[in-house]
C-alpha cells in the first residue's frame, strides 16, 4: 500500500465510501478482517481503515472524502447518464477535479525550525 500515490489512496477511500451503503456482511474491499492467526498478517476488512491506521492519508482528509465525495460522484454520474454517450464527460475529469480539491484542502506541512 505504501507504494501507492496519494491520488490512488484517495480513490480507494472514495470507492469504499461509494460502495458502503450496498455492502452486506463485509467491511470493505478486503471483505473481512484478518485476525493474524496461523502466521497471517492482521489487517482490517476495510482498506480505508488500513490507510487511516497506517497514516497513509491524514484522518481529516479521509473523513472529508467519506462525507462529501460519494454524494458528488453520484450527482456527476446521474447527470452524465441522461446525456448521449458522445456528450458525456469522462470520469477521469471528475477524478482530476476531485484530486485538485483534495490537494487544496490539505494543510501545508509545518516548516522545520532551524
Amino acid at each position: 500500500m505504501a507504494e501507492l500515490s496519494t491520488e490512488e489512496l484517495r480513490i480507494i477511500v472514495l470507492m469504499e465510501a461509494r460502495a458502503k451503503p450496498r455492502l452486506r456482511n463485509i467491511d470493505g474491499l478486503w471483505r473481512r478482517p484478518v485476525l493474524g492467526h496461523r502466521g497471517a498478517t492482521p489487517r482490517p476488512g476495510s482498506i480505508t481503515e488500513f490507510i487511516r491506521a497506517t497514516g497513509l492519508l491524514p484522518p481529516g482528509e479521509i473523513d472529508h472524502i467519506i462525507e462529501t465525495a460519494p454524494t458528488q460522484l453520484i450527482a456527476f454520474q446521474a447527470a452524465q447518464a441522461v446525456l448521449p454517450v458522445e456528450a458525456r464527460t469522462p470520469i477521469a475529469r471528475w477524478l482530476d477535479d476531485f484530486n485538485r480539491a483534495a490537494d487544496a484542502l490539505r494543510m501545508p506541512e509545518p516548516m522545520a525550525s532551524s
